[in-house]
């Protein structure tokens, strides 16, 4: 079976999805939904799902959103194949609460997290996300997330980065 592998960390560490997986990430990025993803890659609903959890624990995520933003930053997928659903630029740039929307989605929060974050209701953040979709032209915040990395509205920096920094095991000195 082939395996796309993804750019090696500074440390040595990589990771690698098999081809199938790696297309499933391809088809959730461009917002396809888990059962459309299942009939565009003649799966079944089942082994689409089996795949989402396969990759999740893989990569690390919690949620879709975040599954894509960290497969882009691996480099497991390139954001220049990722296209808005209507080919034009977005109507506008995005305003610091859409970016902030954005960012936590990509991280992986919740919405009540995302909520609490921004110093805004839950309800807002499901407008702000919507208007995020509408000017990146997403079918949904995965897409969204995936244009967002595409448009350089995201932060790039290897997943793997964030392991050695809560791994610093620097001591105090002079502690007696």
């Amino acid at each position: 079976m082939t395996a796309v592998v993804g750019e090696p960390c500074s440390c040595g560490y990589t990771i690698a999805v098999s081809a199938a997986d790696a297309a499933l990430l391809l088809a959730l990025a461009r917002g396809l939904t888990a059962t459309a993803a299942a009939r565009r890659l003649g799966l079944k609903k089942k082994q689409t799902s089996d795949g989402i959890k396969r990759l999740r624990t893989t990569l690390g995520a919690q949620r879709i959103p975040q599954l894509v933003d960290v497969a882009i930053r691996w480099r497991l997928l390139d954001p220049g194949m990722i296209a808005p659903i209507r080919p034009v630029r977005p109507s506008r740039d995005l305003k610091a609460t859409e970016l902030g929307a954005l960012a936590n989605a990509a991280a992986g929060s919740s919405v009540d997290t995302s909520a609490e974050d921004l110093g805004i209701s839950i309800g807002r953040v499901h407008k702000v996300l919507a208007a995020v979709r509408d000017v990146l032209l997403a079918r949904d915040t995965a897409h969204a997330v995936a244009l967002g990395h595409r448009l350089h509205l995201l932060p790039d920096a290897h997943p793997h980065l964030a392991a050695h920094e809560s791994t610093d095991h620097t001591t105090e000195a002079g502690a007696a």
